[in-house]
């Protein structure tokens, strides 16, 4: 499940707690099985209509192009970097010596491809829905 999901989802779950928590079979204590099934029922209905939000969430993507072994587009995963773009793309390819991150229009990263590639941390950038990463030829 994609981070963003989980939240919306925890938020989602926490609201229905608190719900159920307000209710007077939990505060006072269930008095009896009917009170624990008709909670129980509650949150299932709140899971099942969570799941079915979320499920038809279109993927998140980004584009790696240029010189790389396997341009093409790609579906984010959790935390992932600019080495782990270029890495899912197949690496630079041995001209590919500079890289830019597009956002939208604006270039938002300039850097080497040996820097992300080497675990730099101020280079390896998380990358976001929608970039557009191109690893340009050397000249």
């Amino acid at each position: 499940m994609r981070k963003h999901t989980e939240k919306r989802l925890q938020q989602r779950l926490a609201l229905y707690g608190s719900f159920l928590a307000e209710s007077e079979g939990v505060v006072g204590g269930a008095k009896d099985m009917k009170d624990v099934s008709l909670l129980a029922a509650i949150l299932c209905i709140a899971l099942v209509a969570c799941a079915d939000e979320f499920s038809n969430a279109p993927p998140q993507t980004i584009s790696v192009r240029g010189e790389v072994r396997s341009p093409g587009t790609y579906e984010v995963t959790n935390n992932m970097t600019l080495r782990d773009a270029l890495l899912a793309a197949g690496g630079p390819t041995e001209y590919g010596v500079r890289l830019l991150v597009m956002r939208g229009t604006n270039t938002v990263l300039h850097v080497q491809t040996s820097r992300v590639m080497g675990y730099h941390q101020k280079t390896n950038a998380v990358v976001r829905n929608g970039d557009v990463i191109f690893v340009q030829h050397m000249e």
